[in-house]
């Protein structure tokens, strides 16, 4: 069945905009040659820095201040709907979801503790994505966010 949307990139805003409309009952579907956030996601390392991007422009200063506002607020919809989006697939009603982002925020603030406390760290760190499905989607529910 064809999705009722077809977003051309699976950067941040068009990730934004797929869950803005998935909340709103539309089924979503992504289509982008780089990956989901390897784009232009990628290369700006998600900043919004209004008071640099936006110093000789008071209109792109507002919006980005605007997006700072709102930034906080979007990134815990996201982190709570990771136990949803779980139960859902657990039900049949969703897919599957692949994750990764939100095991990230907590490896970093435990390596800056690690780095604080003088523990020594790996020559690298890699957080490798979980793929759901129905099969197993059901055992993850209680470790979600």
């Amino acid at each position: 069945m064809a999705p009722d949307v077809l977003i051309v990139g699976a950067g941040i805003v068009g990730c934004a905009a797929g869950e803005a409309l998935v909340r709103q009952g539309a089924s979503v579907s992504f289509v982008d040659p780089e990956g989901v956030g390897l784009g232009a996601t990628q290369a700006s390392a998600g900043m919004l820095t209004p008071y640099s991007e936006g110093l000789h422009d008071p209109v792109l200063e507002a919006l980005g201040l605007r997006s700072l506002w709102l930034w906080d607020a979007f990134v815990e919809r996201l982190f709570d709907g990771e136990r949803a989006a779980l139960e859902a697939i657990a039900r049949g009603e969703l897919g599957a979801t692949v994750e990764s982002n939100p095991r990230f925020g907590p490896l970093a603030f435990d390596t800056i503790e690690k780095v604080r406390h003088g523990e020594p760290l790996p020559r690298s760190i890699l957080i490798t994505d979980r793929f759901f499905d129905r099969a197993n989607a059901a055992q993850f529910v209680a470790e979600a966010y």
